[in-house]
């Protein structure tokens, strides 16, 4: 049936007085006991930054079936915030992850009193109850022979609300939630990442090792490492991780590899004849192939850090003449050339290895990942020409009765 309209100020809201909130972890009791208390908000006036993070958990589904069946077991957590701690935020963010989002376009979401409702952990659960309740309004406007348009459903949620806190505080209760409640490994680094580079913005802590130490029992050196190695991919890549098409632990062997590869471009940077768009374009294109192969081969554990390790010993030149060996050669072309060469063959790499992932696909399969591909930066020529190559390949499989395995392919790296 249709919701209750809200109000949208929120102090205009039959808040309770603070009360502990069931199942909250203890360093947020320390941390923030007082400034908080349960209360019932108007799900659609939360503010969720999704430009940093995918706006799809890939356990969506399970969770709005748990919420649909038991209710919302813990609630969400949400900051209310001035204007200047929201822009102070968003802004940290942006520069943190490469992003350009103005606090501008979440103008609509500002409450009459010109605070903001930020969510600083739930956003799936919030998904999931968004998605439920635009269910329950359009069977409602079915049953009843109405437009969805003229139902008016506004749904409240159950949340942990913290007023009067800081950006620091906001990223805090993030990373204490993470690692309570033990999400995935690239959710969890998120938070890490983005409470140890404001705390280092802030003079609390300058080193890993510093913040291991301020946050002993939380986070460790070694998860630190991780999380910076992982927040060092492209972030095409890193949207792949979050959609569960490669692994945390090979997203974060990839990250180690990323200034080894880098390197390779070194002395032309320097010289000024290659630019770090060019180097950042090379890194891109080579990361991508060896996910795209990590994704075909399923390796994991041992066999998986084996690889990598490998691969990744490639990149390091072991003493002086290797390394010029290595280099961009210039006996034979310019500078200039050997960079777009090298930019060339590894996007055809890039392009062999997805054109290998997708061959024994179906259909929709094939063009649900070269979407993604695309969205990650492929361009169309090459998106194309592994779209006729799997229609191609299927037909003449569905034609002589054979397995993928048994039909020669010529390697798309001749066509590039």
């Amino acid at each position: 049936m249709a919701a209750e309209k809200l109000a949208e100020n929120v102090d205009l809201l039959d808040l309770p007085d603070f009360q502990e909130a069931d199942g909250a972890p203890p360093e947020l009791r320390q941390q923030f006991g007082g400034l908080r208390r349960r209360v019932q908000l108007p799900a659609r006036k939360l503010v969720t930054l999704t430009q940093m993070r995918p706006d799809r958990n890939p356990r969506i589904s399970e969770i709005t079936e748990s919420i649909n069946a038991q209710g919302m077991i813990n609630d969400i957590n949400v900051a209310c915030v001035d204007r200047r701690t929201f822009e102070d935020y968003v802004n940290f963010t942006n520069a943190l992850w490469g992003v350009q989002d103005e606090s501008a376009h979440y103008d609509d979401f500002r409450l009459s009193n010109g605070m903001y409702l930020l969510v600083v952990a739930g956003h799936t659960r919030l998904a999931a109850a968004l998605a439920l309740s635009d269910q329950a309004a359009e069977h409602y406007a079915l049953e009843n022979d109405m437009a969805r348009k003229d139902v008016n459903d506004a749904p409240k949620i159950s949340a942990t609300l913290y007023e009067k806190v800081t950006p620091e505080e906001i990223l805090a209760i993030q990373l204490a939630e993470n690692l309570h409640y033990a999400p995935s490994g690239e959710r969890r680094a998120m938070a890490i990442i983005e409470s140890y580079e404001y705390g280092k913005l802030q003079g609390r802590w300058s080193s890993i090792k510093e913040f291991a130490v301020c946050n002993e029992g939380l986070v460790s050196e070694s998860m630190l490492r991780d999380a910076l190695a992982f927040s060092g991919l492209p972030p095409e890549m890193r949207t792949f991780v979050f959609h569960g098409t490669v692994s945390y632990t090979s997203a974060v062997l990839l990250g180690r590899a990323v200034p080894h590869i880098g390197e390779r471009f070194s002395e032309a940077v320097e010289l000024g004849e290659a630019t770090e768009a060019d180097r950042a374009e090379y890194i891109r294109h080579t990361v991508m192939a060896k996910m795209t192969e990590l994704h075909k081969k399923g390796l994991r554990g041992v066999a998986l850090k084996t690889h990598m390790k490998t691969w990744t010993d490639s990149f390091r030149p072991a003493n002086r003449m290797a390394a010029r060996q290595q280099a961009l050669d210039f006996a034979l072309y310019s500078t200039e050339e050997q960079v777009q060469m090298a930019i060339a063959q590894a996007r055809a790499e890039y392009v062999y290895q997805l054109d290998q992932l997708v061959r024994d696909e179906h259909e929709e399969r094939v063009r649900l990942i070269l979407e993604a591909h695309r969205a990650a930066g492929l361009d169309d020529e090459a998106l194309a020409l592994i779209q006729e190559r799997a229609v191609a390949h299927a037909s003449l499989v569905r034609s002589i009765g054979a397995t993928a395995n048994n039909i020669p392919v010529e390697s798309v790296k001749q066509l590039w």
